[in-house]
């Protein structure tokens, strides 16, 4: 007797696992119904592609379970889209799209028809698109750079990483023209934004220099603090000159006896004035050293804290 298939459903909802996002196999299945079912071990499956609405400049390749190869002319959803699709000349593209659609998209529609299914630069799961010439900052519905009618390479999909076991580089303004025969004038560097306000952007900081502002800034902050110490061991020996001073006073207590007054009385130099100086003296001391120390851990090469990466560079 053979075993029942479960009822596909092309929206791929059921029995789905939450943490793994894997569908929960029936364990009452035998291992050719899982196969066939679900393509356990790489047999097929019933996870079959959505209906691609192919152009006739179009060539599709098509594995069958929802990864799709398509090679014609620029255009990023309808016909009628993008350079190609508007009738532009030199408009080549490679498309590679996994998930077209997204996950919910239906395979059939209420009637029981094969939904078919636009390009949607958007919505679908996952892509690599090149195009020859292409504005691929409105078909993501990004922030437009400079980009309209330009060549382009492009990526999205929920998590992307590029690898290098050496080096990745991010390379801009090498050549003096660029894939339509312009003369380059604009070279607008690498930009690093999350969500969609090109304003947010500020410049980055290159390490060296602001290792070196900042050196700079620490040795005139201790050429501060040394005047601080000098100026209150100088208010200090005024002080204590002060006291020793004594002088003629105008107010006499008797017509022939002069009478001498000192002119600063170190008993009314209380003792808190005192202490100032001499907090003061400790904490440029105390704050010299703290300096010294934070430099060399961030400031230095060899720091434990240093701010400059390693590994990472700009220009």
């Amino acid at each position: 007797m053979k075993d029942k298939v479960p009822l596909f459903d092309p929206s791929g909802n059921i029995g789905k696992d939450g943490a793994s996002g894997v569908r929960a196999i029936d364990s009452n299945l035998s291992r050719e119904a899982k196969r066939q079912t679900f393509g356990v071990g790489g047999y097929g499956g019933v996870d079959v592609s959505k209906s691609y609405d192919k152009s006739k400049n179009e060539k599709v390749i098509d594995s069958g379970f929802n990864s799709v190869l398509i090679l014609g002319k620029d255009r990023h959803k309808g016909k009628a889209t993008g350079v190609g699709g508007l009738g532009g000349t030199n408009a080549g593209a490679i498309d590679l799209v996994v998930g077209l659609a997204g996950d919910k998209a239906s395979f059939l529609n209420a009637e029981g028809q094969v939904n078919i299914y636009q390009k949607d630069f958007k919505k679908d799961s996952a892509r690599v698109y090149i195009t020859q010439k292409g504005s691929v900052d409105y078909y993501y519905g990004i922030p437009k750079k400079h980009s309209e009618a330009r060549s382009a390479v492009t990526g999205k999909a929920d998590i992307v990483r590029w690898i290098g076991n050496e080096n990745i580089r991010l390379q801009t303004g090498i050549d003096s023209q660029n894939a339509r025969n312009w003369d380059v004038f604009l070279r607008s560097g690498v930009d690093i934004l999350n969500g969609k306000d090109l304003n947010s952007l500020e410049p980055m900081v290159k390490g060296d220099r602001l290792v070196e502002y900042l050196n700079e800034q620490q040795s005139v902050i201790l050429d501060l603090q040394g005047a601080v110490v000098d100026l209150s061991k100088l208010v200090e020996r005024l002080m204590n000159k002060l006291a020793n001073h004594t002088h003629i006073s105008p107010f006499q207590t008797s017509k022939n006896k002069k009478y001498t007054e000192k002119s600063f009385d170190l008993i009314n130099f209380r003792s808190s004035e005192r202490d100032k100086l001499l907090y003061i003296k400790k904490q440029m001391k105390k704050n010299t050293v703290e300096i010294i120390k934070t430099s060399n851990s961030y400031l230095s090469p060899t720091g434990e804290l240093f701010i400059n990466s390693k590994f990472h560079k700009v220009n």
